[in-house]
């Protein structure tokens, strides 16, 4: 009778699972990695196709165990595949490195013919994927996101008329076909650029562009005028088209970025502002720019004080400020920039500025000058927080705190001035009324 009963129980959940609605039977099957999504057509007669209708394909750990020849067991997966398909990705994880891609033509003419709208390829340096002419065939796409691959020249091609993400990381690609790629792609508003091959300069001109990262060693960046871009990270030389004469490229810079809100630039993109630098005095304003990040920032360059400052004094609504200090054990002091530093305590006030963090800090007598020009410089200061350089020794990180604690400056307002070392919790010191630093438990 117990064997009866087991058997009755069994064959009630068959039929639940059988009688199950096609949206809750979509909803399971779309949070099962693949191979577990196919071996669902085992379950019951209905359940045997469902997985076919999936409105997105990714391979999981488990298929690229099981399979060696990637392109024909995708392939495979397409063929059978019935109706569209909205996203596929394709992440290949380093453990994967005996997997072989052969030929992608034909499961990328299938994805094409399947109207897909977002596609996500990620090789990685040992197993890189190569991207036949097909991949311009999926003209419904809306996202395109490649890492590690290499794109075969192509004749012609219109353009993604409805792409609004592209992302294009340590990628391949014929120069005439990249600039294509980005101009005919009118609804463009997310762009991702880094660690391209050596080439032309890129041009990026997007009336509808909202976020752009490019980080590239070995291609400058020639920007145009970006009306709509709030979010833009350059790690580049960068080339600026001065427009009117005696303009400054600084000037013009923030002219190209009337809407940035979020910016964030390296030391090599300040050298490239600040060549034929003359300070006006009236800068064209930054007015929506509220968190400004500057990196691998030379505080002995003249170059990168007076592009940093002039791109401070540019955002009058700017509320965070972050630099990391380029450190090199071979550097000298420069008299020059110790002036420059000590002109600015003088230059500018910034009244909605809140929060300012320094990473990398070894505490250099020009350093300290940057802080100290921070302290005079932004009198509503509620938080200064100095990241020690990362290979201090313990009693050098005694030194940096004794010397940010000499930072005594009159009239300064009252706020938070955090030091966060190699040790696991950092030193909080307050900033008293009476402007005197004292260690807080």
């Amino acid at each position: 009778m117990a064997g009866i009963g087991r058997q009755v129980d069994s064959e009630g959940l068959l039929d639940r699972i059988s009688n199950l609605p096609d949206h809750l039977i979509d909803r399971i099957l779309g949070k099962l990695p693949l191979s577990a999504v196919v071996r669902t057509s085992i379950l019951s007669k209905r359940w045997k196709d469902c997985w076919k209708r999936l409105r997105k394909i990714e391979p999981d750990m488990c298929f690229f165990n099981e399979f060696i020849q990637m392109d024909s067991a995708i392939y495979a997966i397409l063929v059978l595949h019935n109706g569209p398909l909205d996203e596929f990705i394709l992440i290949v994880p380093f453990s994967a490195r005996a997997c072989h891609f052969g030929d992608a033509s034909k499961w990328l003419m299938l994805l094409s013919k399947k109207y897909i709208k977002d596609l996500t390829l990620c090789g990685f340096s040992e197993n890189r994927i190569t991207i036949p002419s097909h991949i311009f065939s999926c003209l419904g796409l809306k996202s395109l996101h490649l890492i590690a691959c290499d794109i075969k020249p192509l004749d012609s091609f219109g353009g993604f008329k409805d792409l609004t993400s592209l992302t294009l990381d340590d990628v391949i690609i014929p120069d005439a076909l990249l600039q294509i790629l980005i101009s005919n792609s009118p609804l463009l508003e997310a762009l991702k650029l880094a660690y391209l091959a050596s080439g032309d300069p890129v041009l990026v001109d997007g009336p509808k562009l909202r976020k752009l990262m490019f980080i590239s060693e070995t291609r400058p960046l020639l920007l145009k005028y970006s009306p709509s871009c709030t979010e833009v990270q350059i790690e580049s030389e960068l080339i600026v088209p001065l427009n009117r004469s005696g303009q400054s490229k600084l000037n013009e810079f923030v002219c190209l970025l009337p809407k940035v809100e979020k910016l964030n630039l390296a030391g090599v993109s300040l050298n490239s502002l600040g060549v034929g630098f003359a300070r006006v005095q009236f800068p064209s304003t930054l007015h929506h720019l509220k968190h400004l990040e500057l990196t691998f920032f030379d505080s002995s360059s003249t170059t990168h004080i007076s592009s940093a400052f002039y791109l401070i004094q540019s955002a009058p609504n700017l509320e965070s400020l972050g630099i990391l200090i380029h450190w090199t054990y071979f550097r000298e002091e420069n008299e020059a920039a110790a002036c420059m530093l000590k002109a600015q305590e003088r230059a500018c006030n910034l009244s909605r500025l809140r929060k300012v963090e320094f990473k990398n800090l070894h505490v250099s007598e020009n350093e300290l000058l940057l802080v100290k020009a921070a302290l005079r410089c932004f009198p509503m200061l509620e938080t200064v927080t100095v990241n020690g350089g990362l290979y201090l020794s313990k009693e050098e990180e005694v030194c940096v705190v004794e010397r940010l604690l000499e930072l005594q400056v009159p009239g300064s307002p009252v706020f938070k001035f955090r030091y966060i070392g190699n040790e696991p919790a950092g030193h909080l010191f307050n900033c008293q009324e009476d402007n005197m630093y004292s260690r807080a438990n």
